[in-house]
């Protein structure tokens, strides 16, 4: 079954456990956080063949086992290892209820309102939380390019963080797919003038402090390259449409023409925004 870790020091309950579908493993780097895998039980390779990953990012309710189940004939079919991390909502908030904390990717925990505690300054990224399960998956099961580089899909609010995590790691990424993110934010393009630029919002709406926020450049020339599949259904309402502009598809045919121009935006509940944003 491609474990990279010798069986022989397994106990023949764990063993079971690593193949097909798996319970939910603690991120080591922070087990606030965990990740459940399925992982075929017979390859086309071999038992010592490298799987390919497929990582699929849940939405907002969190639902891990609809994901993996539902991918789990393709898996079988073509050999793939899958990935669902879970972001637990609540992780950070003094409510305990922020459901939309991994969107932004970048995310700085709000300030209870009754607290004149300016907080620990803590912020959660949680791409790098992401890369953290990859790598420590990539201890146990053996991956195709050790997890250096995998397909990935989101959907809804997960769609939204495959948009932003995309544009901020393109040289880990094969390929994307994107769906019904729920709303279409408008990036400033290296062909784009100064001016333009210049009204460009900031982060996570934007592009204009991601050096910032993150340490990053946006290596455009990477994304070009990158099979990146886009949801296009119109926003079923109008409220949504109004807010942009002609609607989702043509936003959609518009950043296909220079791809990808636009990042999935947040709705309303930003993780960042929440805790006072960045550059205030």
């Amino acid at each position: 079954m491609s474990l990279r870790v010798d069986p022989a020091t397994l106990d023949k309950t764990t063993r079971r456990m690593l193949s097909g579908m798996t319970p939910f493993f603690a991120c080591t780097r922070d087990p606030r956080f965990s990740f459940a895998m399925y992982i075929p039980s017979s390859v086309g390779g071999g038992e010592d063949s490298a799987l390919p990953l497929l990582i699929l990012v849940h939405g907002v309710r969190r639902d891990i086992h609809v994901l993996l189940s539902g991918m789990q004939s393709f898996a079988d079919k073509r050999g793939v290892a899958l990935m669902a991390p879970l972001f637990p909502a609540g992780v950070g908030d003094p409510l305990g209820v922020d459901v939309h904390n991994y969107k932004a990717i970048a995310y700085r925990p709000p300030v209870a309102a009754s607290s004149s505690d300016e907080g620990n300054g803590e912020v959660i990224r949680f791409d790098e939380i992401l890369l953290a399960m990859v790598s420590q998956a990539a201890r146990i099961w053996r991956l195709a390019k050790d997890g250096e580089r995998f397909w990935i899909h989101g959907f809804s609010g997960g769609g939204q963080f495959v948009h932003r995590f995309v544009l901020l790691h393109p040289g880990r990424v094969l390929g994307a797919s994107v769906g019904a993110p729920g709303a279409v934010v408008h990036l400033a393009h290296p062909a784009q003038s100064s001016h333009a630029k210049e009204k460009e919002e900031k982060w996570p709406k934007g592009l204009r402090d991601v050096q910032s926020v993150f340490g990053l450049t946006i290596d455009w020339p990477a994304i070009r390259t990158l099979p990146i599949l886009r949801g296009r259904r119109r926003p079923r309402h109008r409220r949504l449409r109004d807010r942009q502009g002609r609607g989702r598809r043509q936003e959609s045919a518009r950043a296909r023409k220079i791809p990808p121009r636009s990042a999935g935006g947040e709705g309303s509940g930003s993780g960042v925004e929440r805790g006072g944003g960045y550059g205030a």
